[in-house]
């Protein structure tokens, strides 16, 4: 696992990573939500979607996950 979130893939194996383990646990807690995920490098403006993977119950967006292809320390996250 940890070599796969390693590779470099500009987000695009971190992003499938995110939306499998998501679906997976949601799958088994919570079968009525769905998760989705949009294109690898579609801005939020682009796509009319906020965030990479999105955790759904019919319409309304429950979680949002912003996948990143670089690792983020403390200070990155303070200053987001």
């Amino acid at each position: 696992m940890i070599q796969a979130l390693n590779t470099p893939s500009e987000g695009k194996v971190q992003q499938g990573i995110v939306y499998a383990l998501t679906r997976m646990a949601l799958k088994r807690q919570a079968p009525h939500r769905s998760v989705v995920t949009k294109a690898t490098h579609a801005g939020d403006v682009q796509s009319g979607q906020l965030g990479d993977v999105r955790v759904l119950e019919v319409e309304k967006v429950l979680v949002v996950y912003e996948v990143k292809a670089f690792s983020l320390d403390q200070a990155a996250v303070d200053r987001i």
